[in-house]
């Protein structure tokens, strides 16, 4: 048995139930009782012989009647603020659930998770049946240049965005080609990383002719970089539209 979300508001029996289980395996399940019983799993009579490993409860893991185990890694304490939505039976984890993300050994008989994700994520596997995954992030969409001076060989621009929550720091690329997902890591970052409040930046490139090409990715707190920002570039092509009266 592995990789089960189970939950339950109201009353009830226990989550998971081994009897009579010669050789049973109890891996990575999730089981989330509220209160209503007073232990998550168990297993039962002296012909049960359990592997219980690396599952997330909220309550205790009970051997009954004569039956033997060999537990491993089990956390017993999952707190609501662990799952996405632990009132509405969404048991995938949350970034807050540290205890559970990466705890876990590698086990061959649990190679994916609920989800179908393969195992690890991270550095190790999830405790539970959800292998967390950071969300990535989104990207800066409104680069823009507000202001700009030429210099001989030099060109430096002030950059603009807005403001991103969850932000923790920002990567500054500029050059006289124009930037993409496809090139981002051939061309050299401009200084340091900026803080993650930040909202603008006076950057200066090399350019002979005065022509600059920028973007922007930004790390969250999970240390994970968006993709690449707008391109915003100098001189800016302006377009104009003639008015046609009839």
């Amino acid at each position: 048995m592995r990789n089960n979300f189970i939950y339950r508001a109201g009353p009830g029996d226990v989550g998971i139930t081994a009897n009579y289980a010669a050789n049973v395996q109890v891996l990575h399940n999730t089981v989330i009782l509220n209160d209503t019983f007073a232990w998550a799993i168990e297993y039962r009579f002296a012909s049960t012989n359990a592997t219980v490993r690396y599952n997330l409860t909220d309550g205790p893991i009970l051997a009954r009647n004569g039956a033997q185990g060999a537990l491993l890694g089990n956390l017993t304490d999952a707190a609501p603020g662990w799952f996405v939505n632990a009132q509405g039976a969404d048991l995938h984890l949350t970034a807050a659930a540290t205890a559970a993300i990466d705890h876990a050994a590698p086990l061959a008989a649990v190679l994916d998770d609920f989800d179908g994700q393969t195992r690890p994520i991270g550095a190790s596997p999830d405790v539970g049946a959800d292998e967390y995954a950071a969300p990535t992030p989104t990207r800066v969409s409104d680069l823009r240049i507000t202001s700009h001076q030429i210099n001989p060989g030099t060109l430096t621009v002030t950059l603009n965005w807005s403001a991103l929550p969850g932000a923790t720091a920002f990567i500054v690329k500029g050059a006289i080609e124009p930037i993409t997902a496809a090139n981002w890591d051939s061309h050299n970052q401009i200084g340091p990383e900026l803080p993650g409040t930040a909202s603008s930046a006076s950057v200066s490139i090399d350019s002979v002719n005065g022509v600059g090409y920028f973007a922007i990715k930004y790390r969250n707190a999970e240390g994970m970089l968006s993709e690449i920002s707008n391109p915003a570039f100098w001189p800016r092509l302006e377009v104009f539209v003639p008015l046609v009266r009839r």
